[in-house]
């Protein structure tokens, strides 16, 4: 087989081609070696930050959906910021429906909890008084609410109304359900009312945002700390009247 000549000029360019690729070439590799190592490592420190963040869900009628007052102003968003400030990495989400019983909680708690959510504060009970819902079938309601979610690992936290005697039974509800009892002044301060009397101002709904972030701000992985107060009444019959003005 015939072979080319080849000159002594083409010898030392080779050879200039090759100790260029034995310089570079392993530190190339290793320059690989060392920026796959940083992109593994750093989405394996970035995973668990991102993993940590809490996810934790409102579900109620239209004073937790901000009627009066918009959603940005409500008390979700704003115990959002006060966590958030707090260093907490936490998503609140508003699952507040204007007008609804807990029966229509009930029927949507599935669709409005998603999957990751690790706490859910129910807040409700207002409407089916008006519409005259008979009080078993609310305690029912609520009890398969909080069950529901219970099957599901969520953390509860069940809110009381302003009317006292119902707080009484809402303790107990909680009680037997896994769930945090919060007393009715804690989610609803009638105090502050907005233009139409009954639902919250701004003010009314930064106040519960600031008892609700005292509640419910503890560490993740904990049970939210409980707001049972000492309460006499504890063992009363619920007498809840059904004059009230019907929530929009």
């Amino acid at each position: 087989m015939y072979t080319l000549p080849v000159s002594d000029e083409d010898h030392q360019l080779r050879n200039q081609q090759r100790c260029v690729i034995c310089a570079v070439g392993p530190w190339s590799r290793l320059t690989m070696h060392l920026v796959i190592c940083i992109i593994v490592c750093g989405l394996a420190i970035a995973g668990p930050v991102l993993a940590r963040e809490r996810k934790i869900v409102v579900l109620g009628d239209s004073n937790t959906a901000g009627w009066g007052v918009g959603e940005g102003e409500a008390f979700p968003s704003r115990l959002e910021s006060k966590l958030r400030r707090r260093g907490q990495a936490v998503q609140v989400l508003n699952a507040g429906v204007p007008g609804d019983t807990t029966g229509g909680m009930l029927s949507r708690v599935d669709e409005s909890v998603p999957s990751g959510t690790e706490l859910v504060i129910v807040q409700g009970g207002y409407n089916d008084l008006v519409n005259g819902v008979p009080p078993r079938q609310m305690i029912g309601n609520l009890r398969t609410i909080l069950s529901k979610l219970h099957g599901r690992h969520i953390k509860t936290v069940l809110c009381g109304s302003f009317y006292k005697y119902w707080d009484a039974v809402g303790r107990r509800l909680a009680a037997s359900s896994h769930s945090t009892f919060a007393p009715g002044v804690t989610c609803y301060d009638p105090r502050y009312k907005g233009f139409d009397g009954l639902h919250m101002s701004a003010d009314g709904h930064e106040v519960v945002a600031a008892r609700l972030e005292r509640l419910v701000g503890s560490n993740s992985e904990s049970r939210p700390r409980s707001a049972h107060g000492r309460d006499g009444a504890a063992k009363r019959t619920v007498k809840i009247g059904r004059r009230a003005r019907s929530e929009s």
